[in-house]
């Protein structure tokens, strides 16, 4: 049913290959793709594919449907690339200026004091307009996947379950009803209830079109053929 799923969006989204479903033995309730429109890939958590029902996971797959036909790594590696070369630069600056600083000292060359302050902030601006933009792109895959499934509820139930998880664990293993969320600032991912509200705000009573939909799904114990790749331990499933 998950490829039949996968199959129906990635037409929707106008996609030309449908990306490969892959299983993370992993208890975390966790889902995300890679790739180019081309060849791409979805990774589904042991714990996703469990405790959401097939309707959440639909709305899942079409958040990471959407990434992908959006190019989004792409964006993200393209941001990850200019941070990256800005902290460089602002390194090689400042290891310039104290370098030659005695000799700064007794001449009369004066730096302005614009240039050395953005040789400081400019990897932390960097840094912040990229969370940002992870921050966007998030929202703007939530509005496309429910114009895949025309079901945000089934998105939102899915994000609210996962939001739960995460903090069950939390609770108890570090701080027991205690929470200290991250500043927006600085998070890759919008808040959840934000999210959510979006999401219910989209919502027409309409739920996602594909033949032989239903709210169920049974995943054997064990996924045969296990291979080890770039650290993560993949699981194939029998067609």
């Amino acid at each position: 049913m998950l490829y039949r799923i996968v199959a129906e969006l990635s037409r929707r989204a106008g996609l030309t290959y449908a990306p490969r479903l892959h299983y993370v033995p992993s208890r975390s309730m966790n889902a995300f793709s890679v790739g180019s429109k081309h060849n791409s890939a979805i990774a589904l958590s042991d714990g996703l594919v469990r405790l959401l029902s097939l309707r959440e996971l639909a709305g899942v797959l079409a958040h990471e449907i959407s990434h992908i036909s959006s190019n989004d790594l792409r964006l993200h590696v393209l941001a990850d690339m200019m941070t990256r070369v800005t902290s460089m630069l602002s390194f090689f600056g400042q290891a310039l200026i104290l370098f030659y600083l005695p000799m700064i000292f007794f001449s009369n060359v004066r730096i302005p004091l614009s240039f050395i302050l953005a040789l400081i902030f400019a990897p932390v601006v960097s840094m912040l307009l990229q969370l940002a933009l992870s921050r966007t792109r998030e929202f703007d895959a939530d509005l496309a996947a429910v114009g895949l499934t025309n079901d945000p509820r089934g998105l939102a139930t899915a994000l609210q379950k996962m939001e739960n998880y995460e903090n069950s664990i939390w609770d108890i293993l570090v701080a027991p009803g205690r929470k200290n969320p991250h500043p927006s600032i600085l998070r890759t991912h919008p808040h959840t209830r934000k999210r959510i509200e979006r999401l219910m705000n989209l919502e027409q009573g309409k739920e996602l079109e594909i033949p032989g939909f239903h709210d169920r799904i049974v995943f054997p114990e064990r996924f045969p053929e296990a291979f080890h790749q770039t650290g993560w331990h993949w699981f194939r499933p029998r067609r």
